[in-house]
């Protein structure tokens, strides 16, 4: 089984005016490629003239494809959208860094995968990870390594 790992991110905080969320998808390949999607999708006719209003001259065009999205759950449906698409029906899409060994919580993929993944990050939030009671983190970490590596010979 492939582990696809959507990382979500932003300026907002950081940057002045910065009002939006990038989403990259970070996968290995069949031949062992560490390979990394930027999602897109494209721009509707209200947001280009928004922008093209704002910067006083014509910088997108209806349907111009865009990396910028107005919102968190806008990111994980066009990562859900790309996965679907990318038709790896073995695979399972994560959300959360690619080098972390903390639980993630799935988005796609196997049904029954998908919930052992989302019970073990269930538990994992309600402990507050590794902030709460380390013993209590540590058993949730040990089962997550566990499932992974049950999923990854799978």
């Amino acid at each position: 089984m492939r582990f696809y790992y959507l990382t979500i991110s932003t300026y907002i905080g950081i940057s002045c005016g910065a009002m939006h969320y990038y989403g990259r998808i970070r996968y290995d390949s069949n031949d062992g490629d560490h390979k990394e999607v930027d999602l897109e999708h494209p721009i509707s006719p209200r947001a280009s003239r928004k922008i093209n209003r704002s910067e006083g001259w014509i910088v997108f065009r209806p349907g111009d494809m865009i990396r910028s999205f107005a919102s968190e759950n806008e990111v994980r449906d066009a990562a859900i959208k790309w996965f679907i698409e990318a038709g790896d029906s073995q695979g399972i899409l994560l959300e959360g860094l690619f080098a972390s060994a903390d639980p993630m919580k799935a988005l796609a993929g196997d049904p029954a995968a998908i919930e052992n993944i989302n019970s073990l990050y269930a538990a994992w939030e309600s402990i507050h990870g590794w902030g709460g009671v380390h013993s209590a983190a540590q058993t949730v970490a040990d089962l997550w390594d566990s499932l992974m590596r049950e999923l990854s010979l799978s």
